[in-house]
């Protein structure tokens, strides 16, 4: 019976404590970030080439004239309003993507897959549509810096352009970690030491 007390003893010794950090690995992160985007606090702007969440809004405007005309066989002249709709397009800021998940894709891409809304009243009577993307793959060997900065966290260069939005600024420092992590691991000039 004291042997057994002892073999546990020693055994409870050689674990690790509770509050002992579990080792970090590129499946960790990528879980981390799978949760983090589960909890449904997260959305993601996405740069397409127009700006981070610009996109192509159309808003409909009365256009109105006066004009003159002729009213009467006479000759009668009155002046009268002459009103149409007119089309308008230009580039609007949008609100970001609600994240619906994210997947590995391999060791070194995150899949994020996101919600792709059309908005039918934005702003000021724009209209937006869906931007015909729903998700972003990011490639951790090709992206140079990570940034947190407040509820925000930058991944740059990417190609599109990604900036995630989290429910607050620690969670945002945690998820720029990890994200960094990913980066790190998958650095394919790590291995000349520069």
């Amino acid at each position: 019976m004291k042997i057994v007390h002892a073999v546990l003893l020693a055994a409870a010794m050689l674990s690790q404590p509770a509050g002992a950090q579990v080792e970090q690995t590129v499946e960790g992160a990528h879980r981390f970030l799978m949760l983090t985007v589960e909890q449904g606090t997260s959305s993601v702007a996405i740069d397409i080439g127009l700006g981070m969440s610009v996109t192509y809004g159309v808003r409909t405007v009365e256009q109105c004239r006066q004009e003159e005309y002729t009213y009467d066989i006479w000759g009668s002249k009155g002046v009268r309003n002459r009103c149409w709709n007119e089309e308008r397009y230009a580039n609007v800021t949008a609100r970001a993507h609600p994240l619906v998940s994210t997947a590995a894709n391999g060791a070194c891409a995150t899949i994020l897959k996101f919600t792709d809304y059309a908005n039918p009243d934005y702003a000021d009577g724009w209209k937006i549509g869906p931007r015909g993307i729903d998700s972003v793959t990011l490639d951790w060997r090709k992206v140079a810096k990570v940034t947190a900065n407040g509820s925000y966290v930058d991944v740059s260069p990417s190609q599109p352009g990604v900036q995630f939005r989290l429910a607050s600024p620690d969670l945002a420092k945690r998820v720029a970690y990890a994200m960094e992590f990913l980066r790190q691991e998958c650095d394919p000039a790590a291995a000349t030491g520069f």
